[in-house]
């Protein structure tokens, strides 16, 4: 399936701003052919077209990546578990930041969920209207903004973000910083002093079963149904 030219002349216009606004961005390793082969009818073919040109990217050492979908797919269906978020869409991992907070948009829906790791809370914002390839350009980017900002105006994530990055150097791909003991273990509100760098795969395997997670409000929706936003 081919992209429409709307849906290319988006992800050009992030790359460009993406280029533009990160001092350290790094092109990452890019899907082989047995994925490609294996999962293009199955992911959305705007994931693929961004893959080709900057494959699974890391931002400003590492603080932010883009990410394999299927390599996260147990951990999510582990934070699903327990909720009905499950039946809304077939949900991916498309990134996460520095202390493994999820970027989890809809393959068929314009729905999109982020995942605290830390405090086990998701984050949903469903809209359950079908996407184009051009929405699901937009929604990639979207999470990689909101970490942007983050990183410029959340006071406790740029404390804690120079501390690790000064105390354990920058991220690789295969890396995250965790907390240990992890809150949910007893450890209390998630300070520096808890941070350390380890594997992500095999840390948010573990955090995704240590409770259940907790499904917060839908601020949109509640918006909506205040008469706030249209529907």
């Amino acid at each position: 399936m081919m992209l429409s030219q709307k849906a290319i002349n988006k992800v050009q216009e992030n790359l460009a701003y993406i280029e533009s606004t990160y001092t350290d961005f790094t092109i990452g390793d890019k899907p082989d052919a047995a994925f490609i082969a294996q999962y293009r009818s199955v992911l959305p073919e705007t994931l693929f077209y961004i893959w080709d040109k900057i494959g699974f990217a890391a931002f400003e050492q590492g603080s932010y990546h883009f990410v394999n979908p299927m390599d996260y797919a147990d951990i999510l269906a582990q934070c699903l578990a327990g909720t009905d978020l499950a039946a809304v869409d077939d949900f991916l991992v498309v990134g996460r930041n520095a202390f493994g907070k999820l970027a989890v948009m809809g393959t068929h829906t314009e729905s999109t969920l982020t995942i605290d790791m830390d405090y086990l809370r998701i984050f949903p914002s469903i809209d359950r209207r079908e996407k184009d390839d051009f929405i699901t350009a937009i929604e990639f980017f979207t999470q990689l903004n909101s970490f942007n900002s983050s990183r410029k105006n959340n006071a406790s994530f740029i404390k804690q973000l120079a501390y690790c990055q000064q105390q354990f150097g920058p991220l690789q791909s295969h890396e995250v910083y965790g907390l240990a003991p992890h809150p949910a273990l007893g450890g209390g509100e998630p300070t520096i002093k808890h941070r350390f760098k380890t594997d992500v795969i095999p840390y948010l395997s573990m955090v995704s079963q240590l409770d259940q997670f907790e499904v917060m409000m839908d601020i949109v929706q509640y918006a909506k149904s205040m008469g706030v936003m249209p529907e």
